[in-house]
């Protein structure tokens, strides 16, 4: 058996091996440039702002006093600077070294990533409309506060 194994057992199996309370703690990241500065964020590789940094420490302390000093932590994150720097903060207030990981980076925008928001708002297209019988419906999304349709769109 390896370190890694004891340390993180088999899930439960029917049979095999019992079932145990596990908690997971789902963290997203605080304040980051890309959101002061109004581009897109997505996969683009924006840090911490000052005001981020100290809502990650704040996000770490109240983790520390929300999990048992003998539980087994692991912490796991993207490998974006910003997620990296808010898991370092937990991993340092829990004592564990967060480890990174790709896969869970948040969606890619596209060429969008890193683009001022206005240039996506400018080239937003509505979703069209559907016709059933005598029903017309129409999805929309749910409107950031100030935005308005496109010109010509309604």
């Amino acid at each position: 058996m390896t370190a890694a194994s004891e340390a993180y057992p088999p899930p439960p199996i029917p049979g095999r091996v019992p079932a145990r309370e596990r908690r997971v703690s789902v963290v997203t990241h605080p304040e980051a440039t890309h959101h002061v500065e109004h581009v897109v964020g997505g996969q683009f590789d924006s840090p911490l702002t000052a005001r981020g940094r100290q809502q990650a420490d704040a996000i770490a302390a109240a983790l520390r006093t929300r999990i048992d000093r003998s539980s087994r932590v692991a912490v796991a994150t993207s490998d974006l600077q910003r997620t990296r720097q808010t898991a370092t903060a937990i991993g340092q207030s829990l004592g564990v070294d967060p480890t990174l990981d790709p896969r869970l980076r948040e969606k890619s925008y596209g060429e969008a990533g890193g683009r001022p928001q206005s240039w996506v708002d400018a080239r937003f297209v509505p979703p069209p409309t559907t016709v059933t019988g005598s029903v017309i419906t129409t999805a929309r999304p749910v409107p950031r506060p100030g935005w308005t349709w496109p010109a010509g769109c309604t």
